[in-house]
C-alpha cells in the first residue's frame, strides 16, 4: 500500500506543484493516481481516505484535473462508482507541447544569429557568443523529444 507520507511521493507531489502549476491538494491526487501503475483507477472514497481531505475539496481537485486533461474517469461494468486515473493523452500534448515551444525558440535564436551576424559586420566584431551553443542545446532537445514521443505512442498501450 502507498504510503503518502515517504519522501518520494512528498517529492513528486511538490514537483507537479511546480512543473503542472497545479494547487496541492490537486497535486497531491495526481500524485496519488502515479502510483496506480496497473493503471485500474482510484475510487472518490480512497483518495478522501487516504488524502484525509474534505469531500468538496476532492471533488474540486478531480473536477479541475480532469478539466485540464490530467485525469480521466472509467465507470467498471461491475460497479457504479468512477475511477479516477492518469489521463495517458496528456502526456502525448505535453511532449507536443514542449516539442512546439522548443521550435519557436530555436527559430527565434536562428532569427537572432542572422541579424547578429549583420551586427558583427558591420561592428567588424567576429564573435557570436553563446547562442549557436543553445541552439544547437534546443536542435538536440527537440530531436530527443520527438524520439521519445514515438517511442511512447508505439509501447503506451492508450
Amino acid at each position: 500500500m502507498l504510503h503518502i507520507k515517504d519522501s518520494l511521493f512528498e517529492d513528486l507531489t511538490a514537483h507537479y506543484i511546480s512543473a503542472l502549476n497545479l494547487p496541492p491538494l490537486s497535486s497531491k491526487i495526481f500524485t496519488y493516481m502515479v502510483f496506480d501503475f496497473e493503471r485500474e483507477g482510484v475510487t472518490f472514497e480512497e483518495i478522501q481516505e487516504n488524502l484525509c481531505a474534505s469531500k468538496s475539496s476532492i471533488s474540486n481537485s478531480l473536477g479541475q484535473l480532469v478539466q485540464i486533461g490530467l485525469a480521466e474517469y472509467i465507470t467498471k461494468i461491475d460497479s457504479r462508482k468512477r475511477y479516477y486515473r492518469l489521463n495517458p493523452e496528456f502526456v502525448i500534448t505535453r511532449f507536443e507541447q514542449q516539442i512546439t515551444q522548443f521550435q519557436r525558440e530555436h527559430s527565434l535564436l536562428e532569427r537572432l544569429i542572422e541579424y547578429k551576424k549583420q551586427v558583427v559586420e558591420k561592428e567588424g566584431a567576429d564573435e557570436l557568443g553563446n547562442v549557436e551553443i543553445i541552439k544547437d542545446y534546443i536542435k538536440k532537445t527537440i530531436e530527443n523529444l520527438e524520439i521519445t514521443l514515438e517511442k511512447f505512442k508505439k509501447n503506451y498501450k492508450i
